[in-house]
């Protein structure tokens, strides 16, 4: 073989190499991506980004601007919001102040903008804590999902502890390099924590244009396409997100209350008071050596609906359909959380907070359970 042929056969291998890396690189259709938003919400975030933001209001209008980018591209990835430094003082210095504050779900825009209005900055800021709960409860499903990690910061870090041992164990489940955004110009904080990920400084506007011009070219080539607009998909589109709920409350008959279990009564059941009663039930012994026959499989799955306590109405609607009749009409009385069952599908939840319609959508899987967090 002579010199010549071998290089081209090395150039040709490496050729290969680089082009299946590339394939590999990218979803196989039908993947589900996720993407986390960790962010810092302490009290130095309250420090001055310009003459009218400061660095968490900045950081939160980046964040809005991004998943509307991003859900340009594809709109059915599903974002999960986590924040540090929120929840105490800074004076109590809390190591442990972390909090999943919306939950993994597709077309979360509303929900995160009322969450990041909400959110008062004002504690210590425990990156490490916050990687690590990360990593145990927003990536835990790594076998289910795809899962990207994008952090919106100042820089300013508290608490002792080894962010970068954390965000080794983090990286393990992630397929694609995470994202620094930060909103000043700490340059030590870049040199010591290069670990969490590609780093994009926002000083001022054009920044903000890049970084969000630069991640949206680099999620376009990992994400599936944004599906076909279809005869279907432009009749919803032609009506309003979602169809105003009705105000008129459901008229009760002047009898004494009737206890209902609250997650199975129909709509109708509540409107008219009237509740079918069940038959007796009977106690059934059961000897030592008697065999018991197998429950059937359960085919359904279950909703965990989250922070419900302030909402007076929830309608549920199979295939995310709100101009048809609810699947669930659900009036949680006071509960904060209630679990649903519902067959195996992907749904809209509609309901009403502080005078704004809001909308989730959320998808079930048979056996399975899914949490649903609600914006309050």
């Amino acid at each position: 073989m002579s010199k010549n042929t071998a290089i081209r056969i090395v150039i040709l291998l490496l050729a290969t190499l680089i082009i299946n890396k590339s394939v590999l690189a990218q979803a196989a259709p039908g993947e589900r991506h996720r993407i986390l938003i960790i962010m810092n919400g302490s009290q130095k975030m309250l420090d001055t980004w310009s003459a009218n933001e400061n660095n968490y209001q900045v950081s939160s209008r980046i964040i809005s601007s991004l998943i509307d980018s991003l859900y340009q591209i594809n709109d059915e990835v599903e974002f999960g919001l986590r924040v540090y430094g929120h929840q105490q003082s800074f004076r109590e210095r809390d190591c442990y102040d972390s909090k999943r504050e919306v939950m993994f779900s597709r077309d979360t825009r509303a929900q995160m903008k009322l969450r990041l209005t909400d959110i008062k900055p004002k504690g210590a800021a425990p990156l490490s804590f916050a990687i690590s709960e990360a990593n145990s409860y927003d990536i835990s499903t790594a076998d289910q999902y795809i899962y990207s990690v994008i952090f919106v910061t100042d820089g300013s870090v508290d608490c002792s502890a080894d962010a970068c041992a954390k965000m080794k164990e983090l990286r393990k489940k992630l397929k694609f390099t995470p994202y620094v955004l930060q909103v000043n110009t700490n340059e030590q904080f870049r040199n010591d924590y290069n670990c969490l990920g590609e780093f994009l400084t926002i000083k001022n506007e054009e920044n903000i244009k890049y970084a969000i011009g630069h991640i949206v070219q680099a999620y376009r080539k990992i994400l599936p396409p944004k599906r076909p607009e279809t005869a279907s998909t432009r009749k919803q589109q032609s009506k309003p997100a979602f169809e105003p709920l009705g105000t008129t409350k459901p008229k009760t008959n002047p009898t004494p209350p009737v206890t209902a279990k609250k997650d199975t009564a129909s709509y109708d059941t509540l409107k008219t008071g009237r509740v079918a009663t069940a038959p007796p039930v009977q106690a059934v012994l059961i000897s030592k050596n008697s065999r018991i026959k197998a429950e059937p499989e359960n085919k359904n799955g279950y909703a965990i609906l989250m922070n419900i306590s302030r909402i007076p109405h929830i309608a549920i609607y199979q295939d995310g359909a709100p101009d048809s009749s609810p699947t669930k009409d659900i009036f949680p009385v006071g509960l904060d959380v209630q679990k649903v069952e519902l067959k195996p599908g992907y749904y809209k939840l509609v309901y009403m907070l502080y005078g704004y319609q809001l909308g989730l959508n959320f998808t079930v899987e048979q056996g399975k359970e899914t949490e649903v967090w609600l914006a309050r």
